[in-house]
């Protein structure tokens, strides 16, 4: 599956929360993600934040800097969005922006659905987005 503009999950438009610390990289995450498609963005700057906006909407998809500050890190909130209720049906995405040796598997074990180098070459996102929204129909929030 690939991401095109107006990617629906069931009869809805695509839910994405973008978390980074760094407002430049949300910018440019949440520009590259309109240009592909027709998807509900919304951004937080910290870990608290991210866990804070699932409390209040369960978005289908959270793209989240691993080394995101202050507060909780990616990782932590992470762990904590996926015990929350509905937490283990969202594809958490995990952005780096240097990739070592091991990251996609402490990414894997921390609860992540898959680990990116930061910025994402436009087909990697497209990727991304399209398993990321194959994996949400079926979930029980696909209506």
């Amino acid at each position: 599956m690939i991401a095109e503009p107006g990617d629906t999950v069931g009869d809805r438009v695509a839910d994405i929360l973008v978390v980074d610390h760094q407002a430049e990289n949300r910018r440019l995450l949440v520009q590259q993600l309109r240009q592909l498609g027709e998807f509900q963005v919304h951004e937080a700057a910290s870990g608290d934040d991210a866990v804070a906006a699932v409390r209040t909407e369960v978005p289908d998809v959270i793209s989240t800097h691993v080394g995101v500050r202050p507060g909780l890190p990616g990782w932590a909130a992470t762990r904590a969005i996926r015990e929350m209720d509905g937490g283990e049906n969202i594809y958490i995405v995990a952005w780096t922006v240097q990739a070592m040796p091991g990251d996609e598997g402490a990414a894997l074990t921390a609860g992540y659905d898959e680990c990116v180098t930061l910025p994402p070459p436009t087909g990697t996102l497209r990727a991304v987005l399209g398993r990321a929204l194959a994996a949400r129909v079926g979930t029980g929030r696909d209506a």
